[in-house]
């Protein structure tokens, strides 16, 4: 689960469960007064890469971290990815 807040609003990403417990597909969605609203269906690409950048970005961008980072391994350069901008209202709308 990955929370960011943007401008009053928080925004939540996560996955579902199929029937026998395992990654079934990711979502997001918007967390107002304790309750999900705008749920969307990820696409399974836009979810890797949310989550992998997110998880760079908490990383502080460590040569590290791009080692082995997920988004690496899905052909993204990530040479100067500390420069790239990934707002999660464009995957809400």
């Amino acid at each position: 689960m990955c929370i960011r807040q943007w401008r009053y609003t928080c925004f939540l990403t996560g996955l579902m469960r199929g029937g026998i417990g395992v990654y079934n597909y990711g979502f997001i969605a918007e967390l107002n007064d304790n309750k999900l609203s705008n749920i969307r269906k990820l696409l399974d690409k836009e979810y890797e890469f949310i989550t992998g950048f997110k998880h760079l970005e908490l990383k502080g961008y460590t040569v590290k971290a791009k080692e082995s980072s997920g988004v690496k391994y899905r052909g993204c350069d990530l040479s100067d990815i500390e420069s790239t901008k990934v707002h999660l209202t464009d995957y809400i709308n």
